[in-house]
C-alpha cells in the first residue's frame, strides 16, 4: 500500500503543471495566452497558424491545449475526443484506434509536446 501512494503521490505532481481550462482556437488567435494556475502562459503561434490554416473543422470547436493521457508503464498515450485527434495529425502523428480510444506512440507524444509547448500536453495516469 506504501509504494502505491508513493506512485500516486508522484503522478499528481508531475500533472501539477497541466493546463486545465482550454480556449478555442478563435480565441487564442486574438489572445495567445493559456492561465497555468494563476500565471499566463503564451501559445506557440506558429502551432496556432499550423492550425487555423490546415483544421477543417470551424475553429471554435478545436480547443487548445490538447492534452495526451500517458499510462504510466505503456509506450503509448491516447487522446479521447476526435477533433483533438485531428489536430495531432496536423502535426504529422497517426493515430490507431481501439477501446474508444485512438493510441500514439509516446515518442511522437513526447517530441510534439516539447516541439509546442503549450498546445500541447501530457498528464500522466495510473
Amino acid at each position: 500500500m506504501g509504494l502505491e501512494r508513493v506512485i500516486h503521490n508522484e503522478m499528481l505532481s508531475v500533472n501539477r503543471g497541466i493546463i486545465k481550462r482550454r480556449k478555442n482556437i478563435q480565441i487564442l488567435l486574438s489572445e495567445p495566452y493559456l492561465e497555468r494556475d494563476e500565471t499566463r502562459v503564451k501559445v506557440d503561434e506558429n502551432c496556432l497558424k499550423k492550425i487555423e490554416k490546415e483544421i477543417t473543422l470551424p475553429l471554435s470547436m478545436v480547443f487548445l491545449p490538447v492534452s495526451f493521457f500517458l499510462p504510466a508503464g505503456l509506450d503509448e498515450g491516447y487522446l479521447t475526443d476526435e477533433n483533438d485527434v485531428r489536430v495531432a495529425e496536423i502535426f504529422g502523428i497517426k493515430a490507431t484506434t481501439r477501446d474508444k480510444r485512438w493510441w500514439f506512440k509516446k515518442n511522437q507524444v513526447r517530441r510534439l509536446v516539447s516541439e509546442h509547448p503549450n498546445c500541447f500536453q501530457i498528464i500522466v495516469v495510473p
